[in-house]
């Protein structure tokens, strides 16, 4: 997959080359200092992926964007801050993702995870996906991400997913999508959507099916897979009980989903909750891991025990 790299700071170009070096498969075509250049060259280039710092003199990142994305529209982006409140402004641009500086390797990692070229080498790439983890976005079979026909359709359909399993009822639909509608426009809202929902999945050759049964509405994600889902099937075991070797690695890559926040980048109240009891499962799991990794006396427990700090510090 080759990539281009766009930050006015040479020394964050650099740390990032070398991050990049450290991953199979990526080849870094060309880096650029001036937006201005950048923005001239890059449509010339053979350029799957581009990382933007979002604040550069002249051109900011997001502007960047903007511009390439009307000449090189296969091209994605993953954007660089070191401001959190730009995360916003970055998921309206349908980036694939974003880092936060200092640019930790595990979630270099997990971006590049997210873009088609790499989610193609991995198990089960050939089905679609829904990310829930970070920025919300669906790719299909092709690896194409699936572009959504209004805000409150994909919205539907990230509350779908997340309550695949209890389902949920229209009038609480219609409560969490349109609050400020009268309740009869707001449950024809859902009717519509809904029907919006189904036509898009159809599209894009989604097996998923939309349920109705009693005013309540559920989701099968037929041959979708969701990061949510895997991690809601892994975690009974890892948190009701001690860690053996073979649940450690179930374990870890639970952790390295919860490193980023679920629906980063949308503020939906409905999910707080949601969010709320991820935070307290992920402390769980470290207590879990710091528990297995001193009573084999490994060094790794004192990774596990500035991860747990680090959270109450941020708490």
């Amino acid at each position: 997959m080759n990539v281009v790299i766009v930050d006015d700071e040479p020394l964050a170009i650099d740390i990032l080359v070398r991050k990049l070096g450290k991953i199979q498969n990526i080849v870094v075509v060309q880096t650029f200092t001036d937006a201005r250049h950048a923005l001239q060259a890059i449509p010339n280039l053979t350029v799957d992926l581009a990382f933007l710092d979002m604040e550069m003199p002249g051109i900011s990142g997001v502007e960047l964007a903007k511009q390439l994305q009307k000449q090189c529209a296969q091209l994605e982006f993953i954007f660089v801050t070191a401001f959190q409140q730009y995360a916003v402004e970055a998921f309206h641009l349908h980036a694939l993702h974003y880092l936060l500086k200092p640019i930790n390797q595990e979630d270099l990692q997990e971006a590049l995870r997210r873009m088609p070229a790499i989610a193609e080498t991995s198990k089960d790439a050939h089905l679609p996906m829904a990310y829930c983890f970070g920025a919300f976005h669906c790719i299909d079979q092709t690896g194409k991400r699936l572009h959504w026909s209004s805000v409150k359709t994909e919205e539907l359909f990230s509350i779908l997913l997340l309550y695949e399993k209890e389902g949920v009822e229209k009038w609480r639909l219609s409560e969490w999508l349109w609050s400020e509608a009268t309740p009869d426009k707001a449950i024809q809202n859902v009717y519509t959507t809904v029907s919006r929902l189904k036509k898009t999945l159809q599209q894009h050759q989604f097996t998923c099916k939309i349920s109705n049964m009693n005013g309540i509405y559920s989701l099968d994600r037929g041959n979708m897979n969701c990061d949510y889902a895997q991690y809601r099937q892994m975690k009974p075991r890892l948190l009701k009980q001690e860690l053996d070797v073979n649940a450690v690695k179930d374990a870890e890559q639970c952790l390295l989903l919860l490193h980023n926040n679920l629906m980063d980048g949308r503020d939906y109240p409905w999910a707080r909750e949601k969010a709320y009891q991820l935070a307290m499962e992920q402390e769980m799991l470290l207590q879990r891991l710091l528990e297995y990794y001193e009573r084999i006396e490994s060094p790794k427990s004192n990774d596990i025990l500035r991860k747990i700090n680090a959270l109450y510090e941020d708490a």
